[in-house]
Formats: structure tokens, sequence, C-alpha cells
């Protein structure tokens, strides 16, 4: 199975495809595709305790990854770091069945 890359790219690997689905998910509010309602991701987290931050980013970051697992289930998709730079920013790796991302930055 082929597909397509949001760099206009097209690839048979579905770990790479994936990795291009969760950056399309950190970048994208729900709602701002009209007709997708489901793509995106709500990262505001304003009025959570600083002491509690990461814990619920690490929260919304799983559920992420368990809603992308669902849509693809013979792969193993994990996080594998998540660090909070500030209280407006965070940057995180995920792995999908061994291909490990680039670090993505999340506006909090």
């Amino acid at each position: 199975m082929k597909f397509l890359l949001t760099t206009g790219e097209v690839t048979d690997k579905v770990e790479k495809y994936i990795l291009d689905l969760f950056k399309v998910y950190l970048n994208v509010m729900p709602s701002d595709i009209p007709g997708a309602p489901s793509l995106g991701f709500d990262f505001n987290l304003r009025g959570i305790p600083k002491a509690t931050l990461r814990d619920e980013l690490q929260r919304r970051v799983t559920d992420l990854i368990k809603q992308i697992q669902e849509q693809f289930q013979s792969v193993t998709i994990s996080l594998t770091s998540l660090s909070l730079v500030s209280e407006t920013k965070a940057t995180l790796v995920i792995t999908v069945s061994g291909t490990e991302s680039e670090s993505f930055d999340i506006k909090v």
C-alpha cells in the first residue's frame, strides 16, 4: 500500500506515514478542517496547574497515540520522551515499530 505524506512524497512505509500523520494531528486543532472534525488534537492546557501540566500533557499524548493505534493495529506506537520546556512549550518523540520520530514541538 502507498501513502501520501504532507510533503507530497509517496511512501510504502506505514511507519513513516504514521509519523507524518502524528505531526498533522499535533499541528491541527479539531474543526480546523471542514468536514474532518476528528482530525487534530487540542493541546490547550490553560488552567492546568503547573505542577500537573506534564502529567496532563502526557495523558493527552497517550490518548492521541491510542486513537492512531486503533487505525493501524499492525504497528506499535509508543511515547519515547516528553519534556516540558516551559509553561507554553513541550517537546516529544514517539516511536512507531522501531522507527523513532524527530522531536515534535508542541505549544501548550
